[in-house]
């Protein structure tokens, strides 16, 4: 996914997160409820994590429900425009770290 310049870990991978993830990481919150979701577009694959409580605003957004696997299907352009509009990108030690429970700040 390309490379992040992040203040405690220097240059790392990034990782794409819903803002509420990026801002509990910055907030040093406790990691709760965070879904590994896989977006999918023909066979094109995007990962991202978000929290439960932002499950269902993905949902409406989307026009689609997240399945039993974690999966979430688009149909049209359009509708990944709105997916990455939704996200951001994080440092991936910082999210491992509060995935973890390790702290993120």
């Amino acid at each position: 996914m390309g490379l992040f310049h992040c203040t405690r870990h220097g240059t790392q991978g990034r990782e794409r997160v819903s803002m509420g993830v990026k801002a509990a990481i910055e907030l040093g919150a406790v990691a709760c409820g965070i879904l590994p979701l896989t977006a999918k577009i023909e066979d094109i694959e995007f990962s991202i994590h978000i929290t439960k409580h932002e499950a269902k605003e993905f949902e409406d957004r989307l026009g689609t429900k997240i399945d039993s696997n974690l999966c979430i299907n688009m149909d049209s352009n359009l509708v990944v425009d709105d997916f990455l509009g939704m996200a951001t990108t994080i440092c991936v030690s910082c999210l491992h770290e509060f995935v973890d429970g390790k702290g993120s700040t």
